[in-house]
């Protein structure tokens, strides 16, 4: 008898010490700390390629710029000659000359180019803001998939509580022989089915989960999307101050101005000189120095800018043709963030009325299965309702923030 007492102690401080060290293996489920979408995109917009190429592409806008300044449109020549007569009759003629040319702007072109730096600086910057607004975009779909997944996981976690809850319960009962042995493998199976799919929920929000400290580069989760006031989604398509249709304009502002450049510099620009000599006829004869001036105007033809001309045509066709489907393109997604607002809205009103009304019938079930008046069948058919309507309702909430988040981003506001 001793020794069966001993035995039996023995067993249950290693069964607590078993389960003390299982439950020390398990992985922290404290909740992270949040970021907010500003925060988010800040961070991220610190990694993005525009930003990290922004100092080199500034300093060839003011190199372009510094060059147009000057008064020769590229960098001068020099050249050195030097004659005589050795290999003739080698009576002693010597020469050297020295000759300092440099190209000069052609009418217009100068202006031009200017021109055209100026939009290809305002169509850099113009570019950086599209991509951080598209940039924004991500970060915004990120965050309400994530919040519905944590959502998810959170219904799913009362799920389970709420199953293993009627399983101990329906265990009593069967030892009690209140009610037969296949409740208790109904009530167990209801478990395993609510941890299956808190599993599921648990995988997708940690893969949503690394996605966006991934983007954000923080080891945080995202703080919920938030709500939109009523007056802006009733604002009108103010398509002028999207970056995205600003960008589309200001490339073909610049396809413009690159046209006329070309379109200037139709011949090779006109060239000034001036030569130094010193030379002498014979041996013995003294050496004479002279100058020289030379203005070297090129006779280009029409043909020579005839393909650059004709392929800056077809790129501002492109650019003209871009513009217009960027400009129907924004205005359907404004038109479809508001009617996603509206149906958002209209669902939110029927989730709502479908989970309270199963609500009340999952309550009258339970109370009736309590007292012997319904079977456990119904009870979990009703438990499942009621756990499908909560989740409808869940999301339809956050579809809601969601659609008025991609209202925002439509008319080009970043968070």
């Amino acid at each position: 008898m001793t020794i069966s007492l001993h035995f039996k102690t023995w067993v249950c401080w290693l069964g607590l010490a078993t389960a003390c060290l299982a439950a020390s293996a398990q992985p922290s489920t404290s909740p992270l700390a949040t970021t907010s979408l500003r925060e988010a995109l800040e961070s991220a917009w610190q990694r993005h390629p525009w930003l990290q190429s922004e100092a080199n592409r500034r300093a060839e806008l003011a190199g372009r710029k510094l060059q147009t300044q000057s008064l020769i449109s590229a960098a001068p020549t020099i050249g050195l000659a030097h004659s005589t007569d050795r290999i003739g009759s080698n009576s002693g003629l010597r020469g050297l000359e020295v000759e300092l040319s440099a190209p000069l702007w052609n009418a217009g072109l100068r202006s031009a180019t200017q021109s055209q730096i100026e939009r290809d600086e305002q169509r850099f910057l113009l570019a950086g803001q599209a991509a951080k607004l598209k940039l924004s975009g991500e970060l915004r779909e990120l965050a309400a998939r994530y919040a519905i997944a944590q959502s998810d996981q959170l219904l799913a976690k009362r799920k389970v509580s709420e199953a293993q809850s009627l399983a101990d319960d329906v265990t009593k009962r069967v030892r009690a022989g209140d009610v037969a042995r296949v409740d208790n493998l109904m009530a167990q199976s209801a478990v395993a089915l609510a941890q299956s799919q808190l599993e599921t929920a648990q995988t997708e929000l940690f893969a949503l989960q690394n996605q966006w400290q991934t983007m954000a580069g923080s080891s945080t989760a995202p703080a919920p999307l938030p709500s939109t006031p009523t007056a802006l989604t009733a604002r009108g398509n103010e398509l002028q101050i999207h970056p995205q249709w600003q960008e589309a304009q200001a490339t073909v502002n610049a396809l413009q101005a690159k046209l006329a450049t070309t379109l200037a510099d139709s011949r090779d620009p006109m060239e000034v000189g001036i030569t130094a000599m010193r030379e002498r006829s014979a041996s013995g004869s003294p050496s004479e120095t002279s100058m020289k001036f030379a203005l070297r105007v090129p006779l280009g033809g029409a043909s020579r800018n005839t393909a650059k001309a004709s392929a800056a045509r077809a790129e501002l066709d492109e650019a003209q043709t871009t513009f217009q489907s960027t400009e129907r393109q924004l205005l359907a997604e404004q038109n479809t963030a508001r009617a996603q607002i509206a149906s958002a809205q209209r669902s939110l009103a029927l989730a709502e009325q479908r989970a309270k009304l199963a609500a009340e019938a999952q309550s009258l079930y339970a109370k009736a299965y309590r007292l012997g008046e319904s079977d456990l069948a119904t009870r979990l058919r009703a438990d499942n309702e009621k756990f499908d309507a909560d989740l409808a309702l869940s999301r339809a909430q956050l579809q809601l923030q969601r659609a008025q988040s991609q209202l925002q981003h439509s008319l080009g506001l970043l968070p």
